[in-house]
C-alpha cells in the first residue's frame, strides 16, 4: 500500500510511568527492551474524532472524512492508509463520514458512521460498513437509523459497547445522549418496531441545541464501573474553540451516571473535568480509549496546535486517577512537545480492540 510516513516524534528509552490511584491494582511492567516514546501531537495533520483500536500489537486510528492511520510501533510512528469507503447511498450527504466508532463483532469489523452536514440536525442519521479486516475492503450495510425515524435530532457521534452478551450503542450531540440495543451482528437495531419508544436517555438534555450539554459520547466499562466520557463546547473554531471533556461514572450501562458529588449527567455542565485546552492547544476533545499490556488506560483526542490551528490534530495521553476513582490527564491539559513514554503494547498482545 501508499502509506504516507507522519511527523511522529518519538524516541527508543526510558522508563515507562505508572498509574497513580487506579481504581484496581495496576500490574508492573518489565522487559528488557525499554519502552517506547512519543511526543504530541501523534498525528500532526487533520484528523478529527479519532476513534482508536487494537489489533494484536497494531493500532489504528479512524476520523471523519474517512481518514484511517496505522501504528505498528512507536518507533517507526504513523502512517496513513487509503481512505474508508466515501460514498453514502443513503442519507442528507453521498460523501459525508463523520465520527466513527470501529468495534470488533465476532469475525468482523464493524464500522459505524455519521451522515449529516453542518446544519442537517434534522436529517442526520447513523450507518455501518463491514470488513474482515482493519485495512478493508468495506462493505456498506446502510443505514441503522436516522433522526426522523428514532426520534433523536442531530443523531450523530455513535459509540458502541457490548454488556451482557448484547451490543449497545450511545449515541446523540447537543440535544441529548440516548443508548438503545443493537441486533447480534451490531449492524441493525434489535427492535426497530419499538427503538423509538425503547431508547434511554442517559446524558444530556432533550430540547434545542445547547453546547453545555454532551457530544462524542464514549462509555467503557474499567473495574466496577461503566465510565461516560462526553464533550462540551464548541469543537471546530480554530484556536477559539472551547471543546473539553466531562466524566462520570455509573455501576450500570444504564445509568446513572454520577460524578464525584452524585450529580448525574441529565443536565448542562455537569461531570468531572478530564482535559480542557491550555495556551498551546485549544478545543481537545470527542475522545477514545486504549487500554495498554501494562493495565494502563490511554485517551486518544483531537485538537488544535494554537501556533498552527489548521486542523484538528490527534493527540494522546494517558489517564491517571483522582482520590474518588474519576480519570483525568496531568494537569488536566494536553502535553504538548513533550517526551513523555509510550504505551506498552506488547508483539503477542491479544488483539484488544476498542
Amino acid at each position: 500500500m501508499n502509506w504516507k510516513p507522519l511527523v511522529f516524534p518519538l524516541i527508543a528509552m526510558g522508563c515507562l510511568a505508572s498509574c497513580q490511584g487506579a481504581p484496581e491494582p495496576i500490574s508492573s511492567f518489565s522487559s528488557e527492551e525499554p519502552p517506547m516514546k512519543y511526543s504530541n501531537p501523534i498525528i500532526a495533520s487533520d484528523c478529527p474524532d479519532p476513534s482508536v483500536v487494537r489489533d494484536g500489537s497494531n493500532l489504528y486510528l479512524f476520523g471523519t472524512s474517512g481518514r484511517v492511520y496505522k501504528i505498528e510501533s512507536f518507533q517507526e510512528g504513523a502512517y496513513q492508509l487509503p481512505d474508508v469507503l466515501r460514498s453514502i447511498p443513503w442519507g442528507a450527504s453521498s460523501r459525508n463520514i463523520w465520527a466513527p466508532d470501529v468495534y470488533r463483532v465476532g469475525d468482523h469489523w464493524n464500522y459505524y458512521y455519521s451522515n449529516s452536514v453542518w446544519g442537517g440536525e434534522d436529517t442526520a442519521g447513523i450507518g455501518v460498513m463491514t470488513s474482515l479486516s482493519l485495512e478493508g475492503p468495506w462493505v456498506d450495510k446502510g443505514k441503522i437509523f436516522t433522526g426522523e425515524e428514532i426520534g433523536v435530532a442531530n443523531s450523530i457521534d455513535p459509540v458502541v459497547i457490548e454488556e451482557g452478551g448484547h451490543i449497545y450503542m450511545a449515541w446523540g450531540s447537543f440535544r441529548g445522549i440516548f443508548l438503545i440495543e443493537l441486533n447480534e451482528d451490531g449492524t441493525a437495531l434489535k427492535n426497530p418496531e419499538t427503538a423509538r419508544k425503547e431508547k434511554i436517555l442517559i446524558a444530556g438534555i432533550v430540547g434545542n441545541w445547547n453546547g453545555a450539554t454532551y457530544e462524542g459520547s464514549y462509555i467503557r466499562k474499567i473495574g466496577d464501573y461503566f465510565y461516560y466520557f462526553g464533550s462540551q463546547g464548541t469543537c471546530c473554531a480554530g484556536s477559539n474553540s472551547t471543546y473539553h471533556v466531562k466524566v462520570a461514572r455509573s455501576k450500570s450501562l444504564f445509568g446513572p451516571y454520577l460524578d464525584s458529588q452524585g450529580v448525574d449527567m441529565l443536565g448542562e455542565n455537569r461531570g468531572e473535568l478530564v482535559i480542557k485546552g491550555d495556551q498551546n492547544v485549544a478545543g481537545p476533545g470527542h475522545m477514545s480509549l486504549l487500554e495498554d499490556d501494562n493495565h494502563d488506560w490511554w485517551m486518544f483526542y483531537h485538537g488544535y496546535d494554537k501556533n498552527n490551528p489548521l486542523g484538528r490534530m490527534v493527540f494522546m495521553d494517558k489517564l491517571l486517577w483522582d482520590d474518588n476513582g474519576f480519570p483525568y490527564v496531568v494537569s488536566r491539559k494536553p502535553s504538548f512537545h513533550k517526551t513523555l513514554n509510550a504505551p506498552v503494547l506488547k508483539p503477542a498482545g491479544n488483539g484488544e480492540e476498542n
